[in-house]
């Protein structure tokens, strides 16, 4: 008797596991390359080319960004503050920037 039990749990078994992880056929469909076009006509994350050639970073909620170029030949590290879009130069008040990589923070002053 004790055979039967097990066998009827591992078809409850299989029956729920095959319940649980199968999907019906109509929740998946083929990616075509229109699916892939983007569409502008909705609200979503954007990118923008940075003016200098170098690195963006947003600061803030997308109120200014920050350019980080780094010189090709000397060890030289120029930050620039643009506005949300990096299109035009802001003023900042601040006399140093802080900047943080793997080995911890790197001060910066103007």
């Amino acid at each position: 008797m004790r055979f039967h039990h097990g066998i009827e749990l591992f078809c409850c078994g299989l029956l729920a596991v095959s319940l649980i992880g199968c999907s019906k056929p109509e929740e998946y469909r083929e990616v075509t390359d229109s699916d892939m076009v983007e569409d502008h006509d909705h609200d979503h994350d954007h990118a923008h080319t940075a003016p200098h050639g170098g690195i963006l970073v947003e600061l803030g909620e997308h109120a200014y960004s920050a350019e980080i170029v780094i010189a090709e030949t000397d060890p030289k590290v120029t930050v620039y503050i643009l506005d949300a879009h990096a299109e035009s130069a802001v003023a900042a008040k601040a006399d140093s920037i802080s900047l943080v990589d793997d080995e911890g923070p790197i001060s910066l002053k103007a």
